[in-house]
This record gives structure tokens, C-alpha cells and sequence, in this order.
């Protein structure tokens, strides 16, 4: 090969190498700008998002606190710390629960939650119009609707017959496990959907709590105080009520929880200890718990839209 053709053909490779690095630093470049841009978005979404929350906390408990000097900024640190609370309790929790016709015949969680299919599409359709909502433009596509089902959950002491080797004994003592007050809310065409949904039920949840815990301290503050109350203490001072506000939003960890807990029961609805023999079927059970509220489970499910519709 003569050296001339030896020096084009070199100078080609190393052409085409530098045209490759340049290509891959010019998508270098576009990528850091295009996830620039996403950062930036990002923040402003959740700067608007903190925002929002922090004049919803205000107009749903006190809005005089608005007459209150810098009353957002000393808000905003303990209203972003339970939002962030919030969003990492929904992100912890489980999958959405399939319920359908096989699920309800072969999956303890769903036959022990619900008494039939019928009630599962009764659950669904009362609180909305459930037709309308299918047949909007923007709901055609989904095969399954996302929701967020509320329910409590009691135990009862029962007398029932119980198998102990071969001899069987009646007249003992055993728990029944009780699951009533089925909410099943914030329809949804996806899981993601129906998280973000239940963010914002959970957060508008303990907002009411606060409100409503602080009523009842004013209540007893005027019932209980022989002399004139201190306006340095007094709830009815927006400055106070905004100190109170920021003692709940201190501790957010406190003020919503949701504690998991797996309980084994038979065919009947009978809890069985982790000791007993005999068949029986784990149920997964989320137990949401906001201030001092009595307890209830949530779950995020969802339901074939030919189930709803019916």
C-alpha cells in the first residue's frame, strides 16, 4: 500500500473518531441541559406544591394566622418535613390488590375484605357517578380503575368448635376478625394515579385532625381557666394558634403512622395464632393512624372496569 493511501486512510479513522467525540459530548451536553431543565421544573412543582399546602393548612384551620408576621416562612420547613412523611409512607405501600372474580374465590385477603363481587361494584359506584367516568374521553383506554379502599377492622370474641388431635372441643373461646365501614375512593386509571391521590387525602386528613384537636383545646381553655386567660396563651391569639400548628407539624412521625401487620385466619374469618394448626391464609393489613383518630386500614386496589360498570 503506497504511504499517501496510508495517510488518508488514517486520517478517515482519526476523522471519524473525533466526529464520534463531539457527537457523544454534544449529547453529553443536551442531556445535562435537558435534565437542567427537568431539576428545574421539579423544584418549581414542589416549591408550588409546598406552597399550596402551606395556605391550605392556614384557610382550613385559622386564617387569621395570615395576619401573622413571616406566618409562611415559619411554616414552611414543618409543613415540607410531613409532606415528605406522607410521600414515603404512600411509597412503602404495597401494590394495588387485583380484585376480580378469580382473585375473590382464591385470595384470602379479598374473600375476608368482601362479602361478595356485588358488593365490590356497589362500593365502587357509590360515591361516583362510575358510568360518566368511564366513558369520558380521557378514561376509555384503562382496563382496570385504580381506587383507595378505607375500611376498620375489629376483633370479637366468639364461642365456636375447635379440633385438638382427634378429639373435637366446643363452647371455645376464639377470635372472629370483623372488617366493616368499606370506603373504596379517588377513582384512578393508574397506580401512580391513585398514590398521588391518596397523598393528598392523607394530607387533607390531618389537617382536619389539627384543626379539629385544637377546637377542643379551646374549648377546655375557656371551660377549665378561673381568671382572665393571658393572651400569651390564649388559642383564640393567632400567634398562639400558629406555635400550637407548628408543634404538630414538629413531629410528623407522630401525628400520621401506618404500621403493617400480617394476621392468619381460616375460611371461617377466625384469627389463628402463629402457634395453631391447620389451614389458614396470611392477610396484609396497613394500619393508618392519624393523631389520636381511632385506627383504620387503607389499601390501594383495583377493579376490572366490566365489574364497575354493571
Amino acid at each position: 500500500m503506497k504511504s499517501t493511501e496510508i495517510v488518508d486512510e488514517r486520517r478517515i479513522v482519526e476523522a471519524s473518531a473525533l466526529r464520534r467525540y463531539f457527537q457523544e459530548q454534544w449529547n453529553l451536553l443536551v442531556d445535562l441541559i435537558e435534565a437542567r431543565g427537568r431539576t428545574r421544573d421539579e423544584l418549581m412543582e414542589e416549591q408550588e406544591r409546598l406552597d399550596d399546602a402551606i395556605e391550605s393548612i392556614v384557610t382550613r384551620t385559622d386564617s387569621r394566622m395570615r395576619a401573622v408576621s413571616r406566618y409562611q416562612k415559619r411554616l414552611r420547613g414543618g409543613t415540607r418535613a410531613l409532606l415528605m412523611h406522607i410521600d414515603s409512607l404512600v411509597d412503602e405501600l404495597p401494590g394495588s390488590l387485583l380484585i376480580n372474580k378469580e382473585t375473590f374465590l382464591h385470595d384470602a385477603q379479598i374473600s375476608t375484605f368482601f362479602n361478595s363481587m356485588e358488593e365490590v361494584s356497589e362500593l365502587c359506584n357509590r360515591f361516583y357517578d362510575m358510568h360518566d367516568y368511564l366513558v369520558s374521553p380521557e378514561h376509555l383506554e384503562g382496563e382496570l380503575v385504580h381506587f383507595i379502599l378505607f375500611l376498620r377492622y375489629k376483633e370479637k370474641t366468639v364461642l365456636g368448635s375447635e379440633m385438638q388431635g382427634d378429639i373435637l372441643l366446643r363452647e371455645v373461646k376464639q377470635t372472629s376478625v370483623i372488617f366493616s365501614n368499606h370506603q373504596l375512593l379517588a377513582p384512578s386509571m393508574t397506580e401512580d394515579e391513585a398514590r398521588q391521590a391518596l397523598k393528598q387525602i392523607l394530607f387533607d386528613n390531618v389537617v382536619r385532625y389539627m384543626r379539629a384537636h385544637i377546637v377542643g383545646l379551646k374549648q377546655d381553655q375557656q371551660q377549665t381557666v378561673s381568671s382572665i386567660l393571658h393572651h400569651s396563651e390564649d388559642l383564640r391569639n393567632p400567634e398562639v394558634y400558629l406555635d400550637r400548628i407548628l408543634e404538630y407539624l414538629a413531629l410528623p412521625k407522630e401525628l400520621i403512622r401506618i404500621h403493617e401487620n400480617t394476621i392468619r385466619v381460616n375460611r371461617m374469618g377466625i384469627k389463628l395464632s402463629d402457634k395453631a394448626k391447620g389451614s389458614g391464609e396470611a392477610i396484609s393489613l396497613s394500619e393508618l393512624e392519624i393523631g389520636e383518630d381511632r385506627p383504620q386500614l387503607l389499601s390501594i386496589v383495583c377493579v376490572p372496569r366490566e365489574i364497575i360498570d354493571i
